[in-house]
């Protein structure tokens, strides 16, 4: 009968720390994820600000452009 409770109580120890493990490493990879995603977010950011400075140039050459031929 002991031994039955001691492998009862081993395996319940063990299956608890395996699902504490399981939780963890989830845990991790959401950490990674949401690091990733920031990096990312900044990133496209970064872009659309720099192309929005273009846009603003061409259009400024665009009514230059104008300007020049139609007055």
């Amino acid at each position: 009968m002991e031994n039955k409770e001691i492998t009862i109580v081993g395996g319940s120890f063990l299956l608890v720390i395996g699902l504490a493990m399981f939780m963890y490493i989830s845990q991790q990879k959401n950490n990674n994820m949401v690091k990733e995603t920031n990096e990312l977010k900044s990133i496209i950011e970064k872009n659309n600000e720099e192309l929005k400075a273009s846009l603003d140039s061409l259009y400024s050459r665009m009514d230059e452009t104008d300007s020049k031929y139609h007055n």
